[in-house]
């Protein structure tokens, strides 16, 4: 569960980005630190030094708070590999964080994943654009899961990339009104989204 800290809108630190802490510290002011503070209420998440635009934060912690399965990988690292897995991912698809962590994600691809799902995927990553895609990802176990995959590039207030998330919400069929669900549209869809 994710437990509530301090947001000042008038502090001009607070006013346009956050950042993720590592959960064995706890956040302080400082000077020297980057806009946005540091909040007790990411400090869970275990990451560290990642600075994102206020929206995209209030997204991750809505999205931890209902317990959605998600991901979090860092662009900026060689093959985009995952830095954050939510504790409903691994209990649902059965990996332990030691298969997760530090791997990219096409992990969950499997026989049955399509290549057009795929290449779907890959294009939203190129354009840096919100994407929602039906694709048949694999648990641990092997077992097959219909996965309707939101994925979201996450900014600083540079508008410079600087994470990228993915959704995973588990169908039990492919309807044409699901397909038709776009990038914007998968939050307001799923009642997810921000506080």
């Amino acid at each position: 569960r994710v437990h509530g800290g301090t947001f000042d809108e008038s502090d001009p630190r607070h006013s346009t980005m956050f950042c993720f802490k590592p959960h064995k510290s706890k956040p302080k002011a400082n000077e020297d630190e980057k806009p946005g503070g540091t909040y007790e209420n990411m400090a869970q998440l275990g990451l560290e030094h990642y600075w994102i635009e206020k929206t995209d934060m209030e997204l991750l912690h809505a999205l931890h708070k209902r317990g959605c399965m998600f991901l979090v990988s860092d662009p900026n690292k060689d093959d985009c590999p995952v830095v954050y897995a939510s504790s409903s991912f691994i209990e649902f698809t059965g990996f332990e964080e030691k298969d997760v962590i530090g791997v990219n994600c096409r992990f969950l691809q499997c026989e049955d994943t399509t290549p057009e799902s795929v290449q779907k995927i890959r294009k939203a990553l190129k354009s840096l654009k919100s994407t929602a895609v039906c694709v048949v990802n694999a648990k641990k176990s092997g077992e097959r899961f219909l996965n309707h995959f939101f994925l979201s590039p996450l900014f600083d207030g540079n508008k410079k990339l600087v994470l990228f998330l993915g959704v995973q919400i588990e169908l039990k069929e492919i309807t044409p009104e699901l397909e038709s669900v776009t990038g914007e549209e998968f939050l307001p869809f799923y009642h997810l989204g921000r506080n």
